[in-house]
């Protein structure tokens, strides 16, 4: 027996709540699903971009080993969130629906 079955309580997204037709709902949803991925996207990008160019700046020693070695730092910290960015978005890209959900309490029934 799951909680909610346990507590009674019914979960409900708050597109349900407010009345919203299921279509417009999913429509809404898919809608910031494709926003959310295309930031993703921009923002991995970027990063990408940013790591080669830390690492070629890094390895023709333009700088002073010890500041050569920070960005070799840095890029290679930026390759760990371009690879988080990657993994998060194949989630976003993955889901089916959104999670958010408001539990309100079923109604009463007379137990006459």
């Amino acid at each position: 027996m799951n909680e909610d079955a346990q507590t009674g309580y019914i979960a409900q997204s708050e597109g349900q709540l407010r009345g919203m037709d299921p279509d417009l709902e999913r429509a809404c949803f898919e809608l910031d699903r494709v926003v959310v991925l295309d930031q993703i996207d921009e923002v991995h990008r970027t990063i990408v971009q940013n790591i080669e160019e830390l690492a070629m700046v890094a390895h023709e020693g333009v700088f002073e080993r010890g500041v050569s070695d920070q960005i070799t730092r840095a890029a290679r910290s930026l390759r760990a969130i371009s690879q988080q960015l990657a993994g998060l978005r194949g989630e976003v890209a993955k889901t089916d629906g959104h999670r958010r959900a408001t539990r309100v309490r079923p109604r009463q029934r007379d137990n006459r």
